[in-house]
């Protein structure tokens, strides 16, 4: 970097190409491959993550196209895999970037807490799904087939509580980590996209910004 030059979040090279090879560099076996130790000042990257995770992931929580175009196809397809394919798939993997890891979670407004943090090397999402054994027999499912079923996503082995599955009805009951696959279903709904292509070109020369906030996970 040029001298006099301050580190930005569009400086050259970036402070995200900059964060990226700290991390590279702790996750490395070989201590040799190391940046100066400035770098590793502990506050100066507890900054960059909370800069970086605001560049990065702010608009999943607040902009409902953000969401659509960003992660709805995907999260779509999941629901998708876990309404029609689950007693003929019984394991999915999807592999993908960082960047693209912590997305789901700010589309159902679970990026919080322990989770509001840059995504460490190994990290994973698991969305896994039960079914609920009824202790009547005669108890009859719904129409749409999703009775008795439930969703629960682990992130780095921990559970997630989605905010919009914490009422009554739209979890298991004694336990709010596993979402009814009917409620998760319904909150990935709302920002799955009709037509991707079409969405990433309609609104062209606005304001990323929306009017108001459109909360996600609700």
């Amino acid at each position: 970097m040029p001298s006099q030059q301050c580190v930005a979040v569009d400086s050259s090279p970036k402070l995200h190409s900059i964060f990226d090879t700290i991390n590279t560099t702790l996750a490395a076996s070989e201590k040799r491959t190391l940046v100066p130790v400035g770098f590793y000042d502990a506050r100066a990257r507890k900054f960059m993550d909370l800069i970086l995770m605001e560049e990065e992931y702010s608009g999943y929580a607040e902009n409902l196209e953000y969401r659509q175009l960003g992660i709805g196809h995907l999260l779509a397809e999941v629901v998708s895999r876990l309404r029609n394919d689950a007693d003929v798939t019984r394991f999915a993997l999807f592999g993908c970037h960082d960047s693209t890891l912590a997305a789901p979670l700010g589309a159902l407004g679970a990026l919080k807490g322990e989770n509001d943090t840059w995504p460490a090397y190994t990290s994973s999402i698991a969305i896994e799904l039960f079914h609920e054994r009824k202790r009547h027999q005669d108890q009859e499912g719904s129409k749409d087939g999703l009775s008795d079923l439930y969703v629960r996503i682990r992130y780095n082995d921990r559970p997630v509580y989605l905010p919009g599955c914490q009422k009554a009805g739209d979890h298991l009951r004694g336990d709010k980590g596993f979402c009814t696959l009917a409620r998760f279903k319904d909150i990935v709904d709302k920002f799955t996209p009709v037509d991707w292509k079409s969405a990433c070109v309609s609104s062209l020369g606005n304001s990323a910004f929306p009017k108001e906030i459109e909360p996600a996970g609700v």
